[in-house]
C-alpha cells in the first residue's frame, strides 16, 4: 500500500523517509527533523510566533483514512538589542546617561549595562539596572564619574523571561566640555 506524509508547515519539518509502500499490517519508523534555526529566525516570526507550536502532519495512504499526527514543540527568541546611546552631563562631565531600544517577543526580565571606566588607573566596571522607559528605550544613569575616566565601554545585556539573552556593547570618548 503506498503512502505519504506531509506537514502544513513543510519548510520547517522533513520526515525520513517521507513515503513508501508498505506491506497489509506492516510498519515503518519515521524520522521528524524540525529545523529549529529556521523557525527562529526573526523573518519567520509571524509563520512561528514564539512560544509553544502544535503542528499537524498528515499521513495518507491509498485505500486508507488519513490519519493525522501532531507535531508539538516551542520556540525561542532573544531579545533585540539596538544601538547604545550614551551622553554625558554635569560639571567635568561626571554623569553619563544610557539609552538604548531593546524588543522582544516574551516580557523582558532585566536589561543591564556594565561600564566600563578606563583612563589612567586600572579599569573599573560598574553595573546599572536599566529601567523601561515605556517606549521600548531602556535608560539608567551613573554619576561622579573619576576625573580620570576618558572613556567607557557600554555592554548592555537584555534577558528575557526565557532565559535567552542578547548583547550589544559601545565605546565611547569622554568629552572634556558637556
Amino acid at each position: 500500500m503506498p503512502w505519504k506524509i506531509a506537514s502544513t508547515r513543510p519548510a520547517f519539518f522533513t520526515f525520513s523517509p517521507s513515503s513508501g509502500t508498505l506491506s497489509a499490517g506492516a510498519s515503518v519508523p519515521i524520522t521528524v527533523t524540525f529545523a529549529r534555526a529556521t523557525a527562529v529566525a526573526y523573518s519567520n516570526a509571524s509563520t512561528f510566533p514564539e512560544g509553544r507550536f502544535d503542528f499537524p502532519a498528515r499521513i495518507t495512504a491509498t485505500r486508507a483514512p488519513t490519519t493525522t499526527l501532531q507535531l508539538l514543540g516551542a520556540v525561542g527568541r532573544p531579545p533585540q538589542v539596538g544601538a547604545i546611546t550614551v551622553r554625558f552631563s554635569g560639571a567635568s562631565c561626571a554623569n553619563v546617561s544610557i539609552q538604548v531600544p531593546v524588543t522582544d517577543e516574551s516580557p523582558l526580565k532585566s536589561v543591564v549595562a556594565a561600564l566600563t571606566l578606563s583612563g589612567g588607573l586600572a579599569p573599573t566596571t560598574r553595573t546599572i539596572n536599566l529601567t523601561d522607559s515605556g517606549k521600548g528605550s531602556w535608560v539608567g544613569a551613573s554619576a561622579d564619574l573619576p576625573n580620570s575616566v576618558t572613556a567607557l565601554t557600554v555592554k548592555v545585556t537584555a534577558t528575557d523571561v526565557n532565559g535567552l539573552t542578547a548583547t550589544a556593547d559601545t565605546k565611547v570618548t569622554r568629552p572634556t566640555t558637556c
